[in-house]
């Protein structure tokens, strides 16, 4: 009697045993799948990193190859200037020098301009002598006009591009006419532009325009 109640206790172990075992097999393989899971969650994520920063250092790879076409366009614009050389027999030794050796600088605009300017007798030229160096950013347009009469032009220009020389221009007959012998205060006004083409402002200088 001792030896089947002993039996069935050790049967009812045996049982209680292999249900817990069972348990933990199921326990086990679920935790397996949760590991999988978080496994390929991460290499997911991992994958679309790869591919955000991929896309994103393309991107960085455009706006540098834009930037510099950029660039390059707009020296362009600003060097397609006359050579030096056209200018050897008007330019003193100061000014050859410095278009040599200067480099350009757009916080600073540069321009050269005779503040008393003959006028020949016939009134039809001036020699207003007016450089823009090739170290200067930007090029300009200008006008010239009696003080009295600002609005009524005695010359309008085109671009002139850094790197230009003017010695002499003709003037508006119309206008010229009011010119008096001797001294007339004149002005001559600059409006500039970058290499964009977009106007960066204006600038007035008094001039005297010397009549004989």
């Amino acid at each position: 009697m001792v030896e089947e109640k002993r039996s069935n206790r050790l049967d009812a172990l045996n049982h209680q045993f292999e249900v817990e075992r069972q348990g933990k097999k199921i326990s086990n393989a679920n935790i397996s799948h949760d590991v999988g899971r978080r496994v390929r969650k991460q290499k997911l994520q991992s994958n679309k990193a790869k591919v955000s920063l991929t896309l994103l250092l393309f991107a960085f790879i455009l706006v540098a190859i834009f930037s510099g076409v950029k660039y390059v366009h707009g020296n362009e614009a600003v060097e397609k200037n006359p050579h030096m050389e056209q200018y050897e027999t008007v330019l003193t030794s100061t000014e050859k020098k410095d278009w040599k050796e200067k480099k350009n600088d757009r916080k600073q605009i540069t321009l050269q301009l005779n503040t008393e300017v003959p006028v020949k007798a016939d009134g039809k030229s001036a020699g207003i002598r007016l450089v823009n160096p090739p170290y200067n950013q930007y090029s300009c347009t200008f006008t010239l006009a009696l003080k009295e009469t600002p609005s009524k032009y005695l010359y309008s220009s085109e671009e002139i591009l850094p790197g230009t020389v003017i010695e002499t221009i003709d003037l508006n007959a119309e206008q010229s006419k009011k010119l008096i012998p001797g001294e007339n205060k004149a002005v001559v006004t600059y409006t500039f532009y970058d290499r964009n083409e977009k106007e960066k402002g204006t600038y007035d200088v008094d001039i005297t325009l010397m009549a004989e």
